[in-house]
């Protein structure tokens, strides 16, 4: 059951019983947070999904944010209300599925061009 449900992930879809459940998830790689309205937010664009959790990181593997809810999204400020260097920093998000159960993604997140 592992296997056939690794592979309807990478699909989209996961089938039990005669129920179709699909998720979406879209994930940026790139955000210019210096306000011109064009990706100066880290969010996460995801269906089928009613709870998101996550962290983002520095190099260091240090918290610079926790964000909790389905629409939470991250302005390239640390917890502190203070701006981050440009930089490569690490996400991780779990987002929870209509039927309870979760889903996991890491990965990064680059901060170009403050003003």
């Amino acid at each position: 059951m592992k296997k056939l449900f690794e592979i309807a992930v990478l699909l989209g879809f996961l089938f039990i019983g005669n129920q179709a459940y699909s998720q979406t998830v879209e994930i940026p790689n790139v955000i210019t947070p210096n306000n011109d309205g064009i990706n100066d937010f880290f969010y996460i664009t995801s269906t089928g999904y009613v709870q998101m959790e996550g962290i983002i990181l520095n190099r260091r593997g240090e918290p610079i944010i926790n964000f909790y809810g389905i629409n939470a999204r991250w302005d390239g400020r640390n917890s502190a209300g203070e701006r981050v260097m440009d930089g490569v920093y690490f996400y991780k998000i779990t987002l929870t599925r209509e039927d309870g159960e979760q889903d996991s993604f890491m990965g990064n997140i680059q901060v170009v061009g403050r003003n």
